[in-house]
């Protein structure tokens, strides 16, 4: 469990230069995703550095919608956000996946352990989620629709995590859904505890056919203590995904992707759970990847003359060719002009 050290978190890192600015990050107040940029502050400050940005929360209550219309209005220049999140929103860009997030859907009844029980249950069941407007409420209602599940029966609670696990362990609900990293407190403590149960999700390869943005995850038997779970259980997984604001300078990109990946080693040992990944452009998120950071993704590649050399100088050696051969062609032909003059005067004669 990693502590917000500060009311302020600072970023140092010695390679920049001149470089001094305060950024509004958009994330939960004492949620996983600060926990994570207090780890990540905790790494650059290690160094002495020209390179510092002090950055300033700005309370999203954990949703990712809420994250993203702060950052698209100006009110916040970083945040995370859900790597499935679908908002339109041109103002925010995609900078890198810092660890995976599970799906997890627990019951403290015995008689829920699975989908079916669900579905066929014929009384009113209460099940916490998110507040609202989150992507975690919205993939929620997404799997009741895939599963058949009749949402009349369900009534909705919106709260936070700390309080789903709360209102599960006092019976005040028969249902929580929560969408984690496997380093979150909540869900560790849930699922260390044996009157809590996952319930299992079924059809998960149909699923991923409609959700093409979220990957299978078997998290194992016994991962959080001992037979807790009691079974490897087989759920969705989705990404938590660093994003920036697209007002931000390109130098200020550029260098803050610089800062997070060179880091990497350092950050892993600080926030175990961190698995630092690039973001595709190629329509895997709903978010664009900044411009600055795939300048940083592809910095190490050749440019387009390296590449294209053999071609270039074949293409030369062409163009060389035919200028060379066009005083030949000018001479051939006025060659073949003078003597169809020539003969043209004898025949006159």
């Amino acid at each position: 469990m990693f502590r917000v050290r500060h009311s302020y978190i600072f970023f140092s890192r010695r390679f920049a230069k001149d470089l001094d600015l305060t950024l509004t990050a958009s994330v939960k107040k004492g949620g996983e995703y600060e926990h994570f940029l207090d780890a990540f502050s905790h790494v650059l400050n290690e160094d002495s550095s020209r390179f510092k940005v002090k950055l300033k929360v700005c309370n999203s209550q954990g949703a990712s919608g809420t994250t993203i219309d702060q950052l698209d209005k100006g009110n916040a220049d970083i945040g995370m956000v859900q790597s499935n999140a679908k908002w339109n929103s041109k103002n925010i860009s995609a900078v890198a996946y810092v660890y995976s997030e599970l799906y997890f859907l627990i019951t403290n009844r015995k008689d829920l352990m699975s989908i079916k029980d669900i579905a066929n249950y014929r009384d009113t069941l209460k099940i916490a989620r998110l507040d609202s407007p989150s992507q975690t409420s919205k993939d929620l209602l997404d799997l009741i629709r895939f599963y058949g599940i009749d949402s009349s029966r369900l009534r909705f609670v919106d709260t936070t995590y700390h309080r789903t696990r709360n209102m599960l362990k006092e019976g005040k609900v028969d249902l929580g859904f929560m969408i984690v990293g496997l380093g979150n407190e909540v869900i560790s403590s849930i699922l260390k505890d044996s009157t809590m149960h996952p319930v299992a999700f079924e059809n998960t390869d149909a699923y991923l056919l409609r959700r093409h943005k979220l990957n299978k995850f078997v998290l194992p038997m016994g991962f959080y203590s001992l037979y807790r779970p009691e079974k490897n259980y087989e759920t969705f997984a989705t990404k938590a995904m660093l994003v920036i604001s697209s007002n931000l300078s390109d130098r200020t990109v550029y260098n803050f992707t610089r800062a997070l990946f060179e880091k990497e080693s350092e950050l892993v040992n600080e926030y175990p759970f961190c698995q630092l990944q690039k973001v595709g452009n190629e329509g895997e998120t709903y978010i664009p990847v900044h411009k600055a950071v795939l300048q940083y993704y592809n910095r190490d590649q050749p440019s387009f003359l390296d590449r294209n050399t053999n071609l270039i100088a074949t293409i030369l050696s062409v163009v060389g060719l035919v200028l060379s051969a066009i005083p030949i062609y000018i001479e051939f032909k006025g060659k073949e002009k003078r003597k169809r003059v020539k003969s043209v005067i004898l025949e006159m004669q």
